[in-house]
């Protein structure tokens, strides 16, 4: 099993990814990140999930939000993932981020799409 940290586990596309992952054989979540809906459980927030993810949502500077895991879904507002990828990486995870931060295959792309050149001068997609 590959862990997984979700990081805007409390909103609608968080709550897509935690779904989609809940049914996928090879992972477990493990860790669930929001800047609000803190101190709440999963189910509570979404009560379809009771028994199913009931784990808490934490801050994201929560120790157990610090460590390793092998997987990271960002599910957060444009600028914000394009920040938290590059500490994700280099703890060795693979990320998802759902925001535009890394959709566009170049940085015109991206800068049309944003109306700004991003912090991250490398967010084009590969």
């Amino acid at each position: 099993m590959k862990s997984v940290k979700v990081i805007g586990a409390g909103g609608y596309g968080g709550v897509g990814i935690v779904e989609l992952l809940l049914n996928h054989p090879e992972f477990k979540i493990e860790c669930l990140v929001a800047k609000t809906e803190t101190g709440m459980k999963m189910s509570e927030l979404y009560p379809h999930l009771t028994g199913f993810c009931d784990l808490p949502i934490l801050t994201p500077d929560a120790p157990e939000a610090q460590g390793a895991f092998d997987a990271v879904f960002c599910s957060t507002p444009d600028r914000v993932g394009m920040n938290i990828a590059a500490s994700e990486l280099n703890k060795g995870a693979h990320v998802v981020d759902y925001s535009g931060d890394f959709r566009f295959t170049t940085e015109d792309k991206y800068s049309a799409y944003a109306n700004f050149i991003g912090l991250n001068p490398n967010h084009a997609a590969p």
